[in-house]
């Protein structure tokens, strides 16, 4: 039962309505399953079944609807324009008969089991219900189901099947269902006539309400057949008009049998002899006729003499009824090809399934009662439909009026040009819950289906209309094929034309969905990045080379503002909801695997190459009167910013009047200051990009210190952060001058950084961590006017390899103003050789070695299911004597038996390599695995060990300095620690490391003093007078020693400089953990600093370090 449940709840959409309880009042048991809401008037209004003509509630078969239980007729049935009640055809009851003796099931104490369905999409309601009698045990389940035909006007079928189970209680003789014309309803003047007819091995029920005034006749006739089911299929049985007497038993096998009921539009269909487990049915066709004519001479006794003209129709030559699997047929098939026009398919979470369900329930009462499914008036379905509908829209469309289904398709499909050729504007938008909307819509006399997904639009021209009485979207304003206009960005005027030819699909992609490869060569998300990157290095190219070509051209700004649209576009996760983080999205890895992604990084670093190559306008109402006219012309307010922009010295312009009129005589101005008060004036002050972007800096700056917790107590200001990073710059290029500075000489002898997190925001993904142009354009101008060598020192892989990409690949600087390295400083790309060369040597073999394991694992990314691990986390990365591939990402994206599907697979790569294990280490991070060769494994390289490579092979002289240093993790401490060495010798930076240990950790300081004391006072108590004195004056002249080695070491570290990062949570609220460790980190460079006499600053983020940066280059 529950995986039927399960089935029908998750897969069935056409199960539009589905309860499992009954509802209150319906049923007099007292155990098993509880009543519950809905009430059961609720219930059969929503499960309504009907055609054009006729209409029954969807009640269950064995609850007749009475005007003393029910506001509604059971069954009506269209007469002239209105809906009339009518016979109901309906009722089917279950007895259960031993001797004289009938047992109701209906009264039976305990409900074992309950359900009330309807199946849109054959248009059928559906009733269970199993039973057990509390005094006996025996328990019974009956069934029904009901349709009005929509494929035969005025036909409609039920069935009742009764089955006895297995378990307590005698088996009763007989089963008896009665099948009854219910005649309560009866219409105002009208009178009823009625005939039994059970002769001839039929049974036939005829009833009919006659208005002789108004000449008005409504009349019902239902056949019954008689079927039983032992497992074996159906057996029709053929039932006998002579029942027994009720006090004799039924002998011999299951015989049937016909009973009239007196006094009722009834009869009683027996079956004898019923064996446990088998099914017995009856089948109930029922064709409902009304008709407004002169019956006054007509003979109304008996159907049977008029039956051949008033069925003439249905019936064929024989006279013979349709049998109920016939009438299911074609009323099946009628409702397929309606559905092929009217259903509104959509696809996604549980919520969508909801209005799915709803949707599909107000199309069926729609289609149920002839309704166009386009019409424009009020729809005719029952007001619950409507409000069930509304609510479930509403909760997935927030903000959309969606109050019918029609309005999900001309919400999205609007007219926008009615001329020939008509142009239909598409709207493709779609909640994030939604992972598609499918349709059909008739427009220029063709049939077009739509598949509306959140990335892509997919439009199927099929053939002609084949009635031309077939509903059109919109009339005969589009009678001719159209042409789709598809929206490409956020402006109404930016859209892509399309049309298509019958029987073809055009397939239009509206918005990014796909992650792609890292590289950029299957398209998607990379590949946007990648072409970022082509525009910003252009941009450098132009800005920072001895070209005449504006770095800020139009061509090149559209770029980066398509590119910014095509984030914003990217699906949300389906839970997403407005007020939700902005920057999260979801992207299809592969087939199978959808990944969740923060595109902070991307988006907010095009928002501000945007701002830098732009400027921006500030509106101030008023008359500028300051500074000099440049230019005066009359244009429109787009030309106006336009020419302001392109204007050298123009700091803003004013107007007189409203440019939303028309063009307007703008006064172009060469100075800012206050404006004159008018009304009728309006003027706009112009920000050049970079004063813009400064501006933007500082103010997310100062909405981050909302945020609580620094290392420090208050979060310095913006000009304080500055303040101390200059006078640390100053004071060190100061210390380091040489002859007074003659001879033009930057202030900087060298420049090592970190990168990510240092000198460039993080990003989550280090593929697209692409460095924006502003933040080039600024690093370079302080690389080229305060420093003779700029080096970039990561731990991150170089790249420059063909498939594997690493930082070259990302940095959009041009070639020669920084020299970038990999690896932790093990390999570099060289500006003179311009190539990749390695600050250490690895051997010959290892090198073979590792070329190809990236070669082997590179294939088996290749390999359907794996290219997704290119593009999540650290991707496959090739660095110096390592190789790291990831098998998931910290937001999980790939659920764990995939990623350790993966990760076999690619311990079978490194064993088939390294069969026997002595070659080649494997370590899992969790996220990656990063192989290596073992000879390597237990070597310690940092980037101080890169460092000191470095300058043996590039000869920067650190030694000499100044030099400056920037960080931000612990792992760029040996930055420091590193040029203090070639600056001050190892000895000394030896003493400072012991006496920060013995600070960090004083108990263990303490410790070795008492230790070293013990042994001290031994070995003096055997020393003699003068070797005592000696070995003081030893220690004396040591210590003046190393004070004197101490103040020249101090005096060489005064030439370094340290900028650090440290942001435990700035932007987001740190834990007390993060706290507890940036403060730990801080202290520590802090230490060095303060032992060595080097200068530091702590800065909260890497955008004020940039900024500083530029700051003081100017």
């Amino acid at each position: 039962q529950l995986a039927w449940l399960h089935k029908v709840v998750t897969e069935k959409f056409w199960c539009v309505c589905l309860w499992c309880s009954p509802p209150l009042g319906e049923l007099s048991n007292n155990l098993g399953l509880p009543a519950d809401s809905p009430s059961a008037a609720d219930r059969a209004e929503l499960t309504t079944v009907a055609s054009r003509t006729i209409a029954a509630r969807g009640h269950p078969a064995w609850i007749p609807q009475r005007p003393g239980n029910s506001q509604h007729p059971g069954c009506t049935v269209l007469l002239g324009n209105e809906m009339m009640a009518c016979p109901d055809w309906t009722l089917m009851e279950a007895y259960l008969r031993t001797g004289s003796v009938k047992r109701d099931v209906r009264q039976f104490g305990k409900v074992t089991l309950y359900s009330h369905s309807l199946d849109a999409g054959i248009a059928q309601v559906n009733h269970a219900l199993e039973v057990q009698d509390t005094r006996d045990g025996l328990r019974v389940r009956i069934s029904d189901k009901r349709i009005a035909s929509l494929a035969t006007a005025g036909e409609a079928a039920t069935e009742l099947s009764v089955a006895i189970l297995e378990g307590g209680g005698k088996t009763p003789a007989a089963i008896c269902i009665r099948s009854s014309l219910l005649l309560d309803w009866l219409p105002p003047g009208f009178v009823v006539r009625k005939y039994v007819d059970i002769a001839d091995g039929h049974a036939v029920l005829f009833a009919s309400f006659v208005d002789k005034t108004n000449s008005r006749r409504i009349e019902v006739t239902a056949w019954h057949r008689l079927v039983k089911d032992d497992g074996r299929g159906d057996v029709q049985l053929t039932p006998q008009a002579a029942p027994p007497k009720p006090s004799s038993k039924f002998e011999g096998g299951v015989r049937s049998y016909a009973e009239a009921v007196a006094g009722a539009c009834a009869v009683d269909l027996i079956f004898a002899n019923p064996r446990r487990g088998s099914r017995y049915t009856i089948e109930k066709v029922v064709m409902v006729t009304s008709s407004v004519v002169d019956i006054s001479s007509q003979n109304l006794s008996s159907p049977r003499d008029r039956r051949p003209c008033l069925f003439e129709a249905s019936f064929d030559s024989e006279d013979r009824p349709p049998l109920l699997p016939e009438v299911e047929e074609a009323h099946r098939s009628a409702w397929r090809s309606e559905w092929d026009k009217a259903d509104i398919a959509i696809d996604g979470t549980r919520k969508v399934a909801r209005c799915q369900r709803m949707a599909r329930l107000f199309r069926f009462h729609q289609v149920s009662r002839g309704d166009s499914v386009c019409a424009a008036g009020e729809p005719r379905v029952q007001p619950l439909v409507s409000r069930l509908f509304q609510a479930a829209s509403t909760d997935l469309f927030p903000g959309e009026n969606i109050h019918r289904p029609s309005l999900l398709v001309t919400s999205r499909l609007l007219v926008q040009d009615p001329r020939n050729p008509p142009v239909i504007r598409i709207e493709p938008k779609l909640p994030p819950a939604c992972r598609q909307l499918r349709f059909n819509a008739a427009l220029g006399q063709r049939w077009h289906r739509f598949t509306f997904t959140p990335g892509a639009v997919k439009i199927h021209v099929q053939g002609h209309i084949l009635h031309a009485t077939a509903s059109q979207l919109y009339g005969d304003t589009v009678s001719m094929p159209p042409k789709f206009a598809i929206p490409s960005s956020e402006e109404v005027s930016d859209v892509v034309e399309v049309r298509a030819a019958p029987w073809n699909q055009v397939h239009v992609q509206h918005s990014l969905t796909e992650l792609g490869r890292p590289d950029g060569s299957s398209g998607g998300f990379y590949s946007l990045m990648r072409r970022t990157r082509l525009m910003r290095v252009e941009v450098l190219r132009r800005l920072l080379g001895d070209s005449e070509e504006d770095f800020r051209d139009a061509t090149l700004r559209q770029i980066l503002h398509n590119a910014l649209v095509g984030l914003r576009s990217v699906p949300r996760p389906p839970e997403w909801c407005h007020g939700d983080n902005e920057d999260l999205h979801i992207l299809e890895a592969d087939a199978t695997t959808r990944a969740r992604v923060t595109l902070s990084y991307e988006k907010n670093e095009l928002i501000r190459d945007i701002s830098w190559l732009e400027g921006g306008f500030a509106q101030v109402e008023g008359q500028l009167l300051a500074g000099e006219v440049l230019h005066v012309e009359a244009m429109t307010l787009a030309e106006a910013k336009d020419r302001c922009v392109k204007l050298s010295g123009c700091k803003g312009f004013t107007f007189q009047g409203d440019a939303a009129d028309g063009p307007v005589e703008v006064i172009f101005k060469n100075a800012w200051g206050e404006c004159r008060a008018a009304s009728d004036w309006t003027t706009f002050h112009f920000h050049e990009g970079e004063e813009l972007l400064t501006s933007m800096l500082r103010k997310d700056y100062e909405t981050s210190l909302q945020a609580t917790g620094w290392i420090e107590e208050q979060v310095p200001s913006w000009d304080e952060i500055i303040t101390r990073a200059e006078t640390v710059l100053t004071d060190v290029a100061n210390a380091g001058k040489v002859d007074g500075g003659v001879g033009g000489r930057p202030p900087f002898r060298n420049f090592i950084t970190d990168r990510d997190g240092t000198t460039n925001n993080y990003c989550d993904r280090y593929a697209s961590s692409i460095q924006s142009a502003y933040n080039g354009a600024w690093l370079s101008h302080f690389a080229h006017h305060c420093t003779d060598n700029a080096v970039v020192v990561t731990s991150a892989p170089l790249g420059g390899r063909p498939s594997a990409e690493g930082l070259l690949d990302l940095s959009v600087t041009p070639r020669g103003v920084f020299t970038y390295t990999g690896s932790k400083g093990r390999e570099y790309f060289s500006n003179t050789a311009q190539r990749l060369l390695e600050a250490e040597e690895l051997p010959q073999k290892q090198r073979e070695l590792m070329d190809e394991l990236h070669r082997r694992l590179l294939a088996l990314c290749m390999n359907a299911g794996n290219t997704k691990f290119l593009g999540l986390g650290s991707g496959l990365q090739r660095k110096f004597g390592e190789i790291t591939i990831a098998r998931n990402d910290p937001a999980g994206t790939v659920p764990e038996p995939e990623s350790r599907r993966f990760m076999a697979a690619v311990r079978s790569v490194k064993e088939a390599l390294d069969p026997d294990g002595t070659e080649l280490d494997i370590h899992d991070t969790g996220f990656d695995l990063e192989i290596f060769p073992r000879a390597m494994g237990g070597r310690s390289f940092d980037k101080g060990s890169g460092v000191l490579c470095l300058d043996k092979k590039l000869y920067l002289r650190i030694s000499e300095g100044p030099n400056l240093i920037a960080g931000d993790t612990s792992s760029d401490i040996p930055l420091i620690t590193a040029s203090l060495r070639l600056m001050c010798g190892d000895r000394m930076v030896d003493i400072w490391q012991e006496r920060i240990l013995s600070e960090e950790h004083p108990e263990q300081a303490v410790h070795d003093r008492d230790v070293e004391g013990i042994a001290g006072e031994g070995a003096d108590a055997e020393l003699t007078e003068e070797e005592v004195q000696q070995r003081l004056k030893d220690e004396a002249d040591r210590r003046s020693k190393e004070e004197e080695e101490e103040r020249i070491a101090r005096e060489a570290a005064s030439r370094l400089a340290v900028l650090f990062v440290v942001s435990p949570g700035l932007h987001d609220h740190a834990t007390p953990d993060q706290l507890r460790k940036a403060k730990k980190l801080g202290d520590r460079v802090k230490a060095w600093c303060r032992h060595s006499g080097a200068q530091c600053a702590l800065m909260p983020s890497s955008d004020a370090l940039v900024a500083f940066l530029v700051h003081y280059a100017n």
